[in-house]
């Protein structure tokens, strides 16, 4: 069984419930060692002790938060926890909103939020309450040495706390200069839109998260057990496309109706296919 990051209890109103944060996330990589190229030897990190030049073991190591020049303040694991234990004990429920009011942007990290022992009958209370309502619980928890804000909200018959990013940490489009101007909006030509909407049309399919898998990773495994075996590299990979602009938007347009949709639509049929094989299986 996973270990837990966090645990604590939730709160909303006079409601405390005890539970526990799991990782949410699996991802899957290649861990790739640096290595010397003249004799293949790895290439290892040191932590060093910038006076001396010496490196330094991982007991002799503790944080500290510099409060003048060459002057610091050392703060062990239970100085973070003490600075406020409530707040580093607590996912604590402010309010309550639509999901539809959090832009997509927000979202960070999730975490799966589960009950400690005794605590089983409230967690199921307040996830119905959250799936019965269709509302998502906005709350604060401190993880390490940061606080965060949360959006609880059911899923797969658990609740799952998400990690949100606060408005400053956002970049808006206009921040990272990305603005356009009125009179492109105004070159756009009805016909365009007309088409436009037609491949997206043709391009409908059903959301199936098994579907997809990260193949860059497969295809790097496979080039890793080639080259074990002895092989070269293979002569006939693909081309990375070249970049450039649409000169003709709406023959493009008309040409993608024309091919992208019929392949979302033999998707969307065989998904549904699969769909129907394993209930009447």
């Amino acid at each position: 069984m996973p270990r837990s990051t966090w645990k604590g209890s939730l709160s909303f109103g006079l409601v405390t419930i005890g539970v526990e944060l799991f990782n949410a996330e699996t991802p899957e990589r290649i861990d790739l060692d640096m290595l010397d190229k003249r004799d293949m030897s790895r290439i290892g990190y040191q932590k060093i002790n910038k006076t001396s030049g010496e490196p330094v073991e991982s007991k002799d190591i503790v944080k500290g938060f510099e409060v003048s020049e060459n002057r610091y303040v050392v703060l062990s694991p239970e100085d973070l926890k003490n600075a406020n234990p409530k707040s580093t004990q607590l996912l604590d429920v402010l309010g309550f909103v639509d999901s539809e009011e959090i832009p997509r942007i927000y979202y960070a990290r999730p975490y799966v939020i589960g009950p400690t022992k005794g605590n089983e009958k409230a967690y199921l209370l307040f996830h119905d309450i959250l799936e019965e309502t269709g509302k998502v619980a906005i709350a604060r928890v401190v993880l390490r040495t940061r606080q965060y804000l949360v959006a609880i909200y059911p899923f797969d018959g658990a609740m799952i706390a998400h990690m949100l990013r606060y408005d400053a940490e956002v970049r808006k489009p206009a921040e990272a200069g990305i603005t356009l101007a009125k009179d492109v909006a105004k070159s756009i030509r009805p016909q365009e839109v007309a088409m436009a909407k037609k491949l997206v049309e043709g391009m409908e399919m059903e959301w199936e998260p098994t579907a997809y898998h990260d193949e860059y990773h497969d295809d790097l495994v496979k080039l890793i057990k080639s080259r074990e075996k002895g092989a070269k590299a293979a002569k006939d990979a693909p081309e990375a496309p070249p970049e450039g602009k649409v000169l003709d938007l709406m023959e493009a347009l008309r040409r993608s109706v024309g091919t992208k949709g019929k392949t979302a639509a033999r998707k969307t049929k065989t998904t549904r296919t699969a769909k129907s094989s394993r209930k009447s299986a």
